[in-house]
């Protein structure tokens, strides 16, 4: 299911070029917009208070850290995103941002692998493999608590975001290597017609006065008698300080950020169609390998070491146990060694998902609101947000109550993913929103099948305010080659389109109504009073 369910969110932020966040906005009623956004924030919350407590904990355990002092350090990883992350940015940008959470996720990987090889002498691996089977014990007791538990910290709403935010620099990348690549097209709107002309009224009129007063930089202004100042060395020295700080939070890209906010990029069809076929391997690949192995060896471990009749506390009752209580087994079990690796590899996790949780907060507040505040501010602000439970927690309950909290998190995830996904299936199916214009001049190859495939091509009298309020210079030139093409739809535009066939779409619609199926029957349980693990 996670990777159907991002297979789909790469292909609506490739073929749409906006993520999910922004399609919500677009093409969603204000008021259920909001209502989205609301619940996206709360899987952000519920998101960094498992990954910030996990962090919390992996610090005590090292270094004897105490808790609420490792939440307040959590707050790290949002620096790194400012200093190495720009949205808009190059490809090598978003490879170096890649790189270091694969780092973090290559360190978990190589901890629970050293895990896996000191538990495997004491572990049947014949029920290993049993668990990975359906069977009546996922609707037993507290079986079906603990399923969406895992399946919210598998399928995490966050990610979906995420998802299909990190596509797009991909496909300009693609049309820059192959010459494709053309400079973005302006929006104008009608407030920017109102400052074009009003700037070009002022040029006028400047041109006009023969008595300019303007002064260079190198100029130098008298104040009074004998009192002259150099305004270029005056700025200079009063901005140092702000603009170094500016620097570091990122602030100092608003200027270009704002630009690039201000123009559309229209990606060719050839783009799409490599940036596709590589996401969709490149997530397969992850999922079925290290995503898989991590789950099941967490699973598999923490199995093992709980199997001991004893914990840390002496009573031998394990209905409680949480990570202390595994490191505990594992140290005193196996060795020390077990328990520090355990210890790193939540260390390791805790901040490679930290880290991305913070990027798809950032996603979140930018897609669904248009915030205009600087991006380093936006970023402090909703992690702030986010770790503020954190922190409440740790100080009213300290250890107790955290993997109730935990657990509880995971479950909260798996209650909103069908709210979340519902809108991704709804925009991956919509043929207005999936389709792409095929270009007569960089897709001419497409329009005539000259590559052999067979593309279903739609004519449609082109609408412009159906997809965009810009303003596109080139649009007429490209209507009149379109008019050429096709003299029987005179003014009709070619579009492919992509969005998702029979097969897909009854699937999307069988894999929302399982995981929704799931969540009901949970919340009806807890309605009539049934007990859920503490």
């Amino acid at each position: 299911m996670a990777g159907f369910l991002q297979i789909l969110c790469a292909k609506l932020g490739l073929v749409s070029g906006l993520d999910l966040a922004a399609n919500c906005r677009e093409h969603l009623p204000r008021s259920l917009n909001i209502f989205i956004y609301v619940l996206a924030e709360i899987a952000i919350i519920a998101t960094d208070l498992a990954e910030v407590v996990g962090t919390a904990i992996a610090l005590n355990i090292l270094f004897g850290i105490p808790l609420l002092l490792g939440v307040i350090l959590t707050v790290v990883d949002v620096l790194i995103v400012l200093m190495a992350y720009r949205p808009n940015g190059p490809l090598l940008i978003v490879r170096i941002f890649e790189g270091f959470v694969g780092l973090l996720v290559a360190g978990t990987v190589i901890c629970f692998a050293i895990e896996l090889a000191d538990v495997s002498p004491t572990t049947n691996w014949g029920d290993v493999f049993k668990g990975f089977l359906p069977s009546d014990d996922v609707v037993k007791g507290d079986g079906l608590y603990l399923s969406l538990a895992i399946l919210g910290a598998t399928v995490m709403p966050h990610s979906l975001y995420l998802g299909s935010g990190l596509v797009q620099s991909r496909l300009k990348d693609f049309d820059q290597n192959n010459g494709r690549f053309s400079p973005p097209v302006p929006k104008i709107n009608a407030l920017n017609i109102d400052e074009i002309n009003s700037n070009n009224n002022n040029n006028n009129n400047n041109n006009n006065n023969t008595n300019s007063f303007d002064i260079s930089d190198d100029e130098e202004i008298v104040d009074a008698p004998g009192h002259i100042r150099s305004p270029s060395r005056e700025s200079s020295t009063r901005n140092s300080t702000l603009e170094k700080f500016k620097r570091f939070c990122g602030i100092h890209n608003l200027e270009d950020e704002n630009e690039e906010d201000e123009v559309v990029y229209k990606p060719s069809l050839d783009a799409i169609n490599d940036a596709m076929s590589y996401t969709i391997a490149e997530l397969l690949v992850s999922l079925f390998t290290v995503a898989l192995f991590v789950n099941a060896a967490i699973l598999i471990v923490s199995g093992s070491a709980l199997s001991s009749p004893m914990d840390d506390d002496g009573d031998g009752d394990l209905e409680s146990a949480d990570l202390f209580t595994i490191h505990y087994l594992l140290s005193n079990r196996l060795s020390k060694t077990a328990g520090t690796v355990f210890a790193l590899a939540l260390l390791c996790s805790g901040q490679s998902a930290g880290v991305v949780c913070t990027l798809a907060g950032q996603m979140v507040s930018e897609g669904f609101l248009k915030w205009s505040i600087p991006p380093a501010l936006r970023r402090i602000m909703t992690r702030a947000i986010a770790i503020t439970p954190c922190i409440i927690l740790v100080v009213i309950s300290g250890r107790e109550g955290l993997s109730s909290a935990l657990n509880a998190s995971q479950v909260v995830l798996s209650l909103l993913l069908p709210f979340v996904s519902a809108p991704l299936i709804y925009f991956t199916c919509n043929k207005k929103i999936m389709r792409v214009k095929i270009d007569p001049i960089l897709d001419n190859s497409h329009v005539h099948g000259e590559t052999g495939e067979n593309y279903e091509l739609e004519t449609i009298f082109d609408d412009s305010s159906a997809f965009s309020d810009t303003v596109n210079p080139e649009s007429q030139n490209t209507n009149l080659i379109s008019n050429q093409t096709n003299n029987n739809n005179s003014g009709a535009v070619l579009y492919k389109d992509m969005s998702n066939g029979p097969l897909i779409t009854i699937t999307s619609i069988l894999i929302w109504g399982f995981i929704s199926f799931l969540n009901f029957w949970l919340l009806f349980n807890m309605a009539i009073g049934k007990d859920m693990p503490h």
